[in-house]
């Protein structure tokens, strides 16, 4: 991790900022190791400093290696922060103005009034972007898992089981395979709630001829799996194998071009073209993909609005989908490795329409 402290240090120097501070838990991780839920981190040109509270005094000094930790016992973070006086007058400080709420902004503010603190959003998400080779091993067990997950749940799919008990299920694995959690709360779309593509799983029952959609993930050493698959119950009609298979050709065609230097926008403009030329392409509304690690959301976006190109050891999410209101919906997604010269995809639950 010393090494991710060098990255934000080479930040700090270039930018002439006398240092940096990170406020977002799943950035404090990524430069610490720390998995409490209060914490705070100061990186200046020759030190990095830690802060928690009492809480997390015994766990700290387990989990956070080469910083100097700070327990706050009885006021806040910023003040331990203000109290060690390592934050002087005059000095210039970087902060993540994506992950900072405005009354800790103001507490800093008053707390520091001779200093001056610079907005520098989203440098860890782009420095995290990257990922190292135990990162990777990490997503692949995240992956690993997540497939395994998906061979037990189909098991327990059938006609009258709800929506919400399937969900409960691919939780319990989640929990007791993977780390103490979800990746995030699974998403079970029967029928037309398929047309949702956030739906929230309901008391619906599972129903004869019809899809089943389940996006899902298991979390393993906190880095995130994402996974989707759409299934079938019953015997499905011709216009519900073709509108599959449109979303299944885009998925592939999406992996496929995977590769550094290609840019988000591109790579969702080819999944995107493909649907729409097919005659769905308004039934597809949201990104193609985004990127996956210690958050399940993160950079670099796959999507119309990322221009800039993929880098290897990025790990994104390919997940196009087509939502059609009334008649429900079908996505596909995997996770996908950015590697020197091409792409590794790390979910390897089946895609062809499976029909139960």
């Amino acid at each position: 991790m010393i090494n991710r402290v060098k990255k934000i240090r080479g930040f700090v120097n270039k930018n002439k900022l006398d240092g940096f501070l990170v406020f977002d838990l799943s950035n404090v991780r990524y430069l610490s190791g720390y998995t409490g839920s209060n914490g705070l981190c100061l990186i200046t040109n020759d030190k990095q400093y830690f802060f928690t509270d009492f809480r997390y005094k015994s766990q700290s000094k387990m989990e956070v290696k080469n910083f100097e930790i700070h327990i706050a016992e009885s006021g806040g973070l910023i003040q331990e922060l203000k109290e060690i006086n390592v934050i002087l007058e005059g000095q210039k400080i970087g902060f993540e103005g994506n992950n900072i709420l405005y009354d800790q902004y103001k507490n800093l503010e008053d707390s520091f009034p001779k200093t001056k603190f610079k907005n520098n959003s989203m440098v860890l998400e782009n420095i995290a972007s990257v990922k190292d080779n135990g990162e990777l091993g990490y997503l692949r067990k995240a992956a690993e898992i997540t497939d395994e997950i998906f061979n037990k749940i189909i098991k327990e799919i059938k006609i009258g089981v709800t929506e919400k008990e399937i969900a409960s299920k691919i939780s319990y694995f989640s929990k007791t395979m993977g780390d103490n959690e979800d990746s995030f709360a699974p998403i079970v779309a029967s029928g037309i709630n398929g047309s949702k593509p956030h739906h929230t799983p309901s008391d619906k029952k599972i129903a004869n001829n019809e899809f089943i959609t389940m996006d899902f993930g298991a979390v393993y050493k906190g880095y995130h799996g994402d996974m989707t698959r759409t299934v079938f119950v019953g015997k499905p009609n011709e216009k519900q194998k073709k509108i599959y298979e449109i979303v299944l050709e885009a998925q592939v065609m999406g992996i496929e071009n995977v590769k550094p230097g290609i840019t988000g926008k591109e790579l969702d403009s080819i999944s995107r073209k493909y649907i729409t030329d097919k005659g769905y392409g308004e039934y597809f509304g949201h990104g193609l993909g985004h990127g996956i690690g210690l958050v399940v959301h993160a950079e670099p976006r796959v999507s119309q609005k990322n221009e800039k190109p993929m880098k290897a050891n990025h790990v994104i999410t390919i997940e196009p989908g087509i939502y059609i209101p009334q008649w429900g919906g079908i996505r596909i997604e995997d996770d996908v490795i950015v590697t020197k010269d091409g792409h590794e995809v790390i979910s390897k639950s089946p895609k062809e329409l499976i029909i139960l």
